[in-house]
């Protein structure tokens, strides 16, 4: 089992048993280990995400890491990654919550239903998120933009429009 994971303190691992690996189910491992760290009242700490890569070797999740692209959302309880082509989105608030999540614009990108903006050498997407619920979206296509690209992008169904600025 692999684990790609953002604003942890650290990894624990507590071998209980010592038993050979493949009866070693009562170990745990601790994704967030906070046992040295200090709180102070009205602290706040980093929101832990978590993705999950069932059946992963070291080495493929390490890959799979590579390739994952964290975006950066305008809202403290909104999370967003594009994994495996995927859109993986997350919102933890309490109503629906329509955000904008932001990444380094590549060469190649996917298109997603809904809305994109490409500009300054970033890409933004426009995220309507149903409340207190993850999700991924599939890709409708993909596209090879240039750098200095500045167009806005509509994608419903399978039909994508394309427009300047």
């Amino acid at each position: 089992m692999g684990y790609i994971y953002y604003g942890s303190n650290s990894i624990k691992y507590i071998n209980k048993h010592h038993y050979t690996a493949w009866k070693g189910v009562e170990d745990q491992l601790v994704i967030n280990n906070i046992d040295n760290c200090n709180f102070k009242k009205g602290d706040k700490i980093q929101p832990l995400t978590l993705i999950a890569a069932p059946n992963q070797t070291r080495e493929e999740t390490a890959k799979l890491q590579s390739a994952t692209i964290k975006y950066t959302t305008d809202s403290e309880k909104v999370f967003a990654y594009e994994v495996c082509d995927y859109l993986v989105t997350a919102n933890f608030n309490h109503e629906p919550t329509i955000a904008s999540a932001t990444c380094e614009l590549t060469k190649t990108i996917n298109i997603y239903p809904g809305e994109t903006h490409i500009a300054n050498g970033k890409v933004e997407r426009i995220l309507n998120l149903k409340e207190y619920r993850s999700d991924y979206i599939a890709p409708i296509k993909k596209m090879a933009i240039e750098p200095d690209t500045n167009i806005h992008i509509i994608a419903v169904n399978n039909t994508v429009i394309v427009k300047n600025g």
